[in-house]
């Protein structure tokens, strides 16, 4: 993720709005969860200080399980599928 990140352009912003977040205990130490995702993308102006034109929005499910470690719950897997595009 994080070079993904680096690798992209400056001037791209995005926003992520997580929604309907459910979460199912397997066990103790591990549970499985699905929420959905909107993601809002664009591109900035020179001397971006204000609203950008977001690209046409794109939903999409995330499906994740999840493990406890050393006390604090960590994803283990995230499988994300397309929804709207």
């Amino acid at each position: 993720i994080l070079a993904m990140l680096e690798a992209r352009p400056l001037d791209v912003v995005t926003r992520h709005t997580c929604t309907n977040i459910v979460v199912e205990p397997i066990s103790d130490t591990e549970a499985q969860g699905r929420s959905y995702v909107t993601l809002y993308k664009g591109t900035a102006t020179a001397g971006f200080n204000g609203p950008v034109t977001a690209d046409r929005p794109l939903v999409a499910q995330y499906t994740d399980r999840y493990a406890l470690i050393e006390g604090h719950w960590k994803i283990q897997h995230r499988k994300t599928t397309l929804v709207f595009a």
